[in-house]
């Protein structure tokens, strides 16, 4: 059984313990976790399109794209952009990953 137990948190008794849970911030880090998978997606058909494929032009799409965000306001000063840009360039094992299995004989 849950009750509010603060203004945003829903709590409930789990045996001995009383636990918080947050049904905003779980929205919250779902909307986060689908922003960065298809921002990563939009990533790769950039890469794909403008033919970069070195480390150093992807990390360049990823600050790209994320300017774009800001500047389109999708997100804004308050975002930790720094942590998103940090997120999607350490991606970049992945897209090696996925370079080699489209083209093996490279």
């Amino acid at each position: 059984m849950f009750f509010i137990c603060s203004s945003f948190d829903l709590c409930y008794n789990a045996g001995n313990k009383i636990v918080k849970k947050n049904p905003m911030q779980d929205a919250l880090n779902e909307d986060l976790h689908f922003n960065l998978e298809a921002a990563f997606q939009e990533i790769l058909r950039r890469r794909q399109e403008q033919g970069a494929y070195s480390q150093e032009e992807y990390n360049q799409i990823v600050e790209d794209l994320l300017d774009e965000k800001v500047d389109q306001g999708e997100l804004s000063d308050d975002d930790d952009i720094g942590e998103w840009t940090e997120q999607l360039q350490n991606r970049w094992s992945e897209v090696e990953e996925l370079d080699s299995t489209l083209n093996p004989e490279e």
